[in-house]
This record gives C-alpha cells, sequence and structure tokens, in this order.
C-alpha cells in the first residue's frame, strides 16, 4: 500500500507540473501572436489589427451571455436541455453578427482597412458559440482537457499568423487567419472531446477557462434559502462571471499599460489559477441617475479620447484603437449592470417566465 501510495502521489505531482506548463505555454503563445503581428508588419498595421479585435470582443462581451443548465446532467432531462442551449446559442449568435456587421460598417467610415479586418473576424463569432460544448463536457467528464486545447489553439493561431507572414501574406489575411484558425481549433478540439467523452472518455476535473469560467455553483439568498429556479441560477451565474470578465480586464490592461507584454503574460497566468467569489445577493437595483452617471462618464471619456487622437493626427491608428479599447469597457459595463439589474429576480418567490417562446419548448 504504501508503494502504491508513492506511486499515486509522484502520478499526481506529474500532472499537477504539467497542467501548469501546458497553462504557461497558453498564455505565452496569446501574448506572442500579438508580438508577432508588431514583429512582421509594425505598429500601424498592428494597431488596425487590434482595433478590430477590441470591436470585435466589445460585441461578444455585450452580448455575453453564460449558458449553465443542471438539467444536463440528468439523463431523463438531457434531451430537452440540449435543445434549450443550443436555440439559446443561436440566438446570442445572431445578435452577435449583426452586432458585428454593424460596427464594421460604423467604422468603415473612418477606416476600411478595420472594417475589412473586423468583417473577417465574424467567423470568430461562430466558433465562440460553445457553450453547449462546455456544458457537455462537464456532463461526460472530459472537463480537465480544455486547457489542452486551448493550448492547441494557441500554438495553431500563432503558428498561422508566422507562416503567414514568411509566405508574404498581408497583415489583413495573416492577422484575420491567425485569429479564426485560434477559435476554430478550439471549438472542434471541444467538439472532438465531447464525442470521444460520450464513448467513453474520462479526464475527471473541471478546469476553469479564463474567458469563459468554469461551472455554475450553488445559490443561496435571504434566510439561507437555496435558489433551485434555471433561470434564477442563470442570473445569478451570469451576475458573478460580468463582474469577473470585468476585474479580468481593467486588470489586464493596467497590467500591460505598466509592463508591456509582460504584464499580459502575468495577468493571463494569474486569472488562469483565481476564480470569482461566490454570489452575493441584492434585493435593490441600482438607481437610474447612477447609471446615467456611468453612461455620461463614458461617452465624455470616449468624446475626449476621439478629439486628442484627432488634434494628433491618430484617428486612423492609435485613436482608433483607443477609441475599441474604449467601446469593450462600455460594452463589460453594460453586460455587467444589466445582470446586476436582475439580480432582485434570483430573490423573487416564485418561478420566473421563460423567456423562450412556447413553440420552442415544446419542440425541446
Amino acid at each position: 500500500m504504501t508503494e502504491f501510495g508513492g506511486r499515486l502521489k509522484r502520478h499526481a505531482t506529474a500532472s499537477g507540473l504539467t497542467r501548469h506548463l501546458v497553462r504557461i505555454v497558453s498564455a505565452l503563445a496569446k501574448t506572442g501572436f500579438w508580438l508577432a503581428a508588431y514583429h512582421y508588419y509594425g505598429p500601424k498595421a498592428f494597431l488596425y489589427v487590434s482595433a478590430a479585435w477590441l470591436l470585435a470582443l466589445g460585441a461578444k462581451d455585450l452580448t455575453f451571455w453564460r449558458i449553465r443548465l443542471r438539467r444536463l446532467h440528468r439523463p431523463t432531462q438531457r434531451t430537452q436541455a440540449l435543445w434549450l442551449s443550443i436555440w439559446l446559442e443561436l440566438g446570442l449568435l445572431a445578435v452577435r453578427l449583426a452586432l458585428t456587421f454593424g460596427l464594421s460598417l460604423l467604422i468603415g467610415l473612418f477606416s476600411p482597412t478595420v472594417a475589412s479586418v473586423l468583417v473577417g473576424l465574424m467567423l470568430c463569432t461562430i466558433f465562440w458559440s460553445r457553450e453547449t460544448l462546455n456544458n457537455l463536457m462537464r456532463v461526460y467528464e472530459v472537463g480537465a482537457l480544455r486547457i489542452y486545447i486551448v493550448m492547441l489553439g494557441a500554438i495553431a493561431g500563432i503558428g498561422t499568423i508566422i507562416a503567414c507572414a514568411e509566405t508574404g501574406r498581408t497583415a489583413i489575411v495573416a492577422a484575420v487567419a491567425g485569429l479564426v484558425v485560434r477559435e476554430a481549433v478550439q471549438f472542434f478540439g471541444m467538439t472532438l472531446i465531447v464525442i470521444a467523452g460520450r464513448f467513453g472518455l474520462r479526464a475527471p476535473g473541471d478546469d476553469v477557462d479564463e474567458d469563459e469560467g468554469g461551472a455554475e455553483e450553488s445559490v443561496a439568498v435571504s434566510g439561507g434559502r437555496e435558489v433551485r429556479s434555471t433561470w434564477k441560477l442563470l442570473i445569478a451565474d451570469n451576475i458573478v462571471w460580468s463582474r469577473w470578465r470585468l476585474i479580468q480586464f481593467g486588470t489586464r490592461y493596467a497590467a500591460t499599460g505598466l509592463l508591456g507584454p509582460f504584464g499580459g503574460f502575468a495577468s493571463r497566468m494569474l486569472f488562469s489559477y483565481r476564480k470569482p467569489g461566490a454570489y452575493k445577493h441584492r434585493e435593490t437595483r441600482l438607481s437610474a441617475w447612477k447609471i446615467a452617471g456611468m453612461a455620461l462618464l463614458g461617452a465624455t471619456s470616449l468624446t475626449v479620447l476621439i478629439m486628442v487622437a484627432a488634434r494628433w493626427g491618430l484617428i486612423h491608428a492609435l485613436g482608433l484603437t483607443l477609441a475599441a479599447s474604449v467601446f469593450r469597457l462600455v460594452a463589460i459595463v453594460a453586460n455587467t449592470l444589466l445582470w446586476r439589474q436582475l439580480s432582485p429576480l434570483v430573490g423573487m418567490e416564485g418561478k420566473i417566465p421563460s423567456p423562450i417562446p412556447q413553440a420552442l419548448r415544446r419542440k425541446a
């Protein structure tokens, strides 16, 4: 027994070391992607691509909706929950595509180059729709393999942009190809893992993804009453994770501004190991005056940045990137406020009416 226990302990230590290395490689590859873009194509192209990527991420953040359905873990209700999850994802996908396309038309008035990159990045929007896959990875107990898929995607992304640069492709083609390949590898890799899990593969564990989070936690409201309603749990889950994404955004950009690429790498590593706190219920909504004040402050900041960029002749590069950064910040704040305003519903007595049309629920 002592020998067996020693082998088990050594195996656990080796496995833990491997996972640490995988996280480090993933963070390095993601940071290295942007360093490669800067190295091969220069600061101007780097800023244009960065602006387009920030706009695409802003569209994602504005419509961020984590869909964690506990019924997927119940075999008798799995089919219904699976259909519901798919319908919700398709709805979010349609909204994101429309929003991203609208942003490309608007930004095209200032920079056709950024608009072209943004149109190409609409393909990434399709591969971001993987909430159902996240859920199924937990159902089939293969969630621990997520970090390996993320690493492969990050390596494929940086490999693609380097290959494109070495073969003479333009900055737009290289950047779009690299980002799309990165997201596609993650999407299809997760799909293959889910299929393998369906046929018996098991890898217990549920690693937290720095962008998408981990499993849904239990929720309690006033008096210690546990919440069981699907929609109330969904709201509570999104309250926690939308706030956590806002913290990530602020930390990452502050670290990058102070320490450059090293700061970006360090912040990615930090959020690969940390998780948000538990849900804290609030019975009251934020006042309209506070929301209006935040909106006014954000609009004023954006206006000042645009005016300064125009005065310095940077509206087509640095100005656009700054404006895109502010847009993403506004998107994250707006999404966080939306879920925060729904917080009183979590403690409400009775069920929340389903937002899914009756016809679709019958089909599910």
